[in-house]
């Protein structure tokens, strides 16, 4: 009776599995290594070849190619061996330059018993030396003579110094010229915009190498096995059959599909949007009945969502008495696709005197045609607050700020209520709330800038979006089908 993993495979998948693990158990009954990890070493060999860049999935035997690495510098007849010379190993923690050591210690066994081993150094023969630092620019100190440099999981390495250790490391270059810099490591858990994903996609210097081990598809298991070759290659199995257990569960669980095609796969899925409103959260405001308006007492907060170049407008009127929210939606004259309930311009850009509704209170918009705004606002005899310029998270204040009145003070939708549960459908934010999905979501905007107003000048404290990604249930879409 077949295994789980050969009733996974097709024929021809069989035939072009058995062709790879050939040419892989070739190779590492040759040098100890896959092919893709040949190739690394053999461009660090290269006079001509500066940067090499190799991403490969997690388990996938880069710290193995950075221990040989280490292996060929410090070991007298050495490809990469400098008497007296110097290099460094920059990993992103102090754990992981230890799983850089221990794959030395493998690769040298008892020929590095003579060898001086430090928690930083290693002085081997011939007084070669590898020093080994964090993901920390300021242990930089001192770059410049190091004949290699090898840079372990850079998408791991700190957010604030990493990128500067980068700059250091390649900014320095100019002190060795015949200097090898090798970055190896997943494209997880980086997420753009990140310097090792930029340097990933971008075109390649005529002295600069790159290799990318990836899966096409996660869900397949022949894919998965290309982009696990190592494991898949290694005689005992032990690492393939862990390897095929956690591909039936992800097959199984959504929820680790997406763990599973990042960090197995080295398929940088992006990070799921988080809706304003979840589906049962919006039925619950749209179900609720809205109090009518009393135009000659009632003063509201009027948010303004100015477009241009043909795009659309909206305005949001909250009205804190009541706890109402009406939206407006006003198309360009030749717009298509005009969603039911919006007003069309008579012209190509929609004038602000169209948009802005005629009620009492405030004009709260954010600085795009801020004097077309305040010339509108100023003939109707209203006040004006401008939006503040783009800070971090600011985005994420705004959700709050929203989510707060509809949710938790039981504010209902009154006029153009469809017209916002559009914009709710279409819009997405990321889970750290710095960044809004541009779409149908003018009327989301315009709300959103009226809220985050409201609550900033009725509550001491404003509305926080540190609770949101736990809030909100966030489907994640199953990268194994």
């Amino acid at each position: 009776m077949p295994n789980v993993s050969e009733r996974l495979l097709t024929p021809a998948d069989s035939v072009n599995l058995a062709r790879m693990r050939g040419v892989d158990r070739r190779a590492l009954a040759r040098s100890g290594l896959v092919l893709w990890q040949e190739r690394v070493v053999r461009w660090a060999r290269d006079p001509r070849v500066r940067v090499v860049l190799a991403t490969a999935p997690r388990g996938g035997g880069k710290t193995l190619v950075c221990g040989r690495l280490a292996r060929e510098f410090l070991t007298a007849g050495g490809s990469l061996h400098e008497r007296r010379g110097r290099a460094l190993i920059a990993a992103s923690s102090k754990p992981q330059a230890g799983l850089v050591l221990d794959a030395l210690r493998r690769e040298v066994g008892d020929a590095g018993d003579d060898w001086k081993w430090t928690g930083e150094k290693v002085a081997g023969d011939g007084g070669a030396e590898i020093r080994i630092i964090g993901s920390d620019a300021r242990r930089a100190q001192g770059l410049g003579h190091e004949r290699l440099v090898v840079c372990d999981e850079p998408a791991a390495w700190q957010p604030g110094t990493g990128p500067k250790l980068w700059e250091a490391i390649l900014g320095s270059t100019g002190k060795r010229p015949d200097r090898t810099i090798v970055l190896c490591g997943t494209r997880h858990p980086a997420t753009r915009p990140h310097w090792w994903l930029d340097l990933l996609d971008r075109p390649l210097r005529s002295s600069w190498r790159k290799v990318v081990v990836e899966a096409r598809d996660p869900g397949r298991w022949i894919d998965v096995l290309r982009a696990n070759r190592y494991a898949a290659a290694t005689p005992d199995g032990e690492m393939a059959a862990t390897l095929k257990r956690e591909f039936l569960e992800a097959r199984d669980d959504p929820g680790l599909a997406r763990v599973f095609a990042e960090v197995r796969c080295n398929v940088l899925a992006e990070p799921p949007g988080l809706r304003v409103l979840d589906e049962r959260e919006l039925a619950r405001v749209v179900e609720r009945r809205p109090p009518r308006v009393d135009s000659e007492a009632a003063e509201g907060v009027v948010g303004l969502d100015m477009g241009s170049n043909r795009s659309f407008s909206a305005a949001a009127v909250l009205w804190p008495a009541l706890k109402r929210l009406d939206v407006r939606v006003v198309a360009p004259r030749d717009a298509e696709d005009v969603p039911a309930g919006a007003l069309r311009s008579r012209g190509s850009v929609p004038a602000v005197d169209e948009v802005l509704p005629d009620v009492g209170g405030v004009v709260v918009a954010d600085q795009h045609r801020s004097a077309e705004v305040e010339a509108a606002a100023a003939g109707r005899g209203l006040p004006v607050r401008f939006r503040p310029a783009w800070r971090h998270n600011d985005v994420g204040e705004e959700v709050a700020a929203l989510r707060q009145l509809l949710l938790d003070d039981g504010w209902a939708l009154g006029d153009g209520a469809g017209l916002f549960e559009a914009a709710v459908a279409a819009a997405e934010i990321k889970p750290d709330g710095s960044w809004v999905k541009r779409g149908a979501d003018d009327a989301l905007r315009a709300a959103m800038i009226a809220a985050r107003h409201l609550v900033r000048t009725t509550s001491r404290t404003p509305a926080t979006f540190v609770s949101l990604p736990h809030r909100i249930g966030v489907a994640i879409e199953d990268l194994g089908r």
